[in-house]
């Protein structure tokens, strides 16, 4: 009896990680040169910009922040986005760009989801970073966060690669994050708690 339990919850978690989990939505993608589109679906969780990096919760989390805002400027915003289980967890290019620089690191097994918002392992997971530059120099970039049971990052793209806004990018296998990291020249839009579509709420502006 405990097997037939086992296997038959197994096979739902077949059915629902292949035919639920790993599925894409079209998305009504609205090209515009002066939006920063998000590149993932979940929940902003931080918005943090050089200035307020020595305040409150984030005080103690100022190398994570220095290594995020690394290759995009000394006066970046950072976006930590949440990604739940039942979010879609592929991304997308926040703008028309060319990828300039990709790094994947290992990392811990650190929770990225439960007291997420003190970027607890916002830098100690396995993680992708993909620094991008626009055809006006505007500088961003895109980091993909594992997971505790998540060691999977998957990147579609490789360094000098050409991308459209909206077009996909990467792929989270279960819960995780996807920080955005933009320089001083884009204006942040969006709101902490706010929830996000991949490929159709706006993020930023240009200045």
């Amino acid at each position: 009896m405990v097997w037939i339990i086992f296997i038959a919850i197994l096979v739902l978690f077949i059915l629902f990680y292949n035919f639920y989990f790993l599925r894409q939505p079209k998305r009504k993608i609205l090209h515009n040169d002066n939006h920063f589109l998000s590149p993932a679906e979940g929940k902003i969780i931080a918005i943090v910009d050089s200035g307020e990096a020595d305040k409150a919760i984030y005080k103690k989390q100022r190398k994570v922040l220095d290594d995020f805002t690394a290759g995009v400027g000394r006066d970046a915003t950072m976006i930590v986005i949440e990604m739940k289980l039942t979010d879609v967890h592929y991304q997308r290019a926040p703008h028309d760009a060319r990828l300039i620089a990709q790094h994947h690191r290992k990392g811990s097994y650190a929770n990225a989801v439960f007291g997420a918002k003190s970027l607890h392992a916002t830098d100690k997971n396995e993680h992708n970073e993909m620094i991008f530059i626009t055809h006006d120099h505007i500088t961003f970039k895109i980091v993909q966060i594992a997971w505790l049971l998540a060691r999977r990052i998957v990147s579609f793209i490789q360094k000098d690669q050409q991308m459209t806004q909206g077009e996909t990018i990467g792929l989270i296998r279960l819960w995780s994050q996807v920080v955005v990291v933009f320089d001083d020249h884009v204006e942040v839009t969006v709101k902490v708690g706010q929830r996000v579509v991949d490929g159709e709420t706006v993020l930023g502006v240009k200045k």
